[in-house]
């Protein structure tokens, strides 16, 4: 399963230090990510990703995580952004 931004043309960032604020133009919400969530985001906002392929980006960030913990990480902001409407689960 790979995953998309469900408008990555309307999503609008702003960092400060760890934190991320999204903006949603399409739906008007604002959203608080912690930054492995926004690069996370980021990286499917590029291009649909699936799971392997973004716990890799996340390893990048991250060297000191281990491929299993990439992989856990990666799977609950996965959830986290697709509960708050900012991606969605694509078919192959």
């Amino acid at each position: 399963m790979k995953w998309q931004a469900i408008s990555p043309q309307s999503l609008h960032t702003r960092t400060w230090d760890d934190e991320v604020v999204v903006y949603d133009a399409l739906s008007g919400n604002t959203h608080l990510l912690g930054l492995a969530a926004a690069r996370l985001l980021a990286a499917i906002a590029q291009a649909p990703g699936d799971i392997a392929a973004l716990a890799h980006t996340l390893e990048q960030h991250w060297p000191d995580l281990t491929a299993e913990e990439a992989h856990t990480h990666v799977d609950a902001m996965l959830a986290e952004l697709a509960g708050i409407g900012l991606i969605a689960a694509v078919s192959p």
